[in-house]
């Protein structure tokens, strides 16, 4: 499933999180970004996973923390994996790699 906030509200994607069946992978920028063409590629290739395109930074700052991300990974459940920068997010390997790890935890 993929969803973009908005028009999706932080408050629905919270509880999509909470959501054990599945695992997800936000990524913050544009659709005609490469880390977003990535995370569809990722959607396509790993079983359970959702995808959000973020488009309003300030609604995923409670799992952004400090920093200014590109992508954050969860596993299964609400609690933030791994965070990339923009060149991590551009990486199609360590993306599918670390959301593996994150599947597998």
């Amino acid at each position: 499933m993929s969803e973009t906030l908005p028009p999706l509200t932080a408050e629905a994607l919270e509880a999509d999180l909470i959501n054990e069946e599945f695992s997800a992978y936000l990524y913050i920028g544009s659709a005609a970004d490469l880390g977003w063409k990535f995370a569809q590629t990722a959607f396509k290739l790993v079983p359970r996973l959702r995808i959000y395109l973020i488009l309003d930074r300030v609604a995923v700052a409670k799992w952004a923390g400090n920093s200014n991300p590109a992508g954050i990974v969860f596993g299964w459940d609400d609690k933030v994996y791994r965070r990339f920068d923009k060149a991590e997010a551009e990486n199609l390997q360590l993306v599918l790699d670390i959301i593996a790890e994150a599947m597998n935890t």
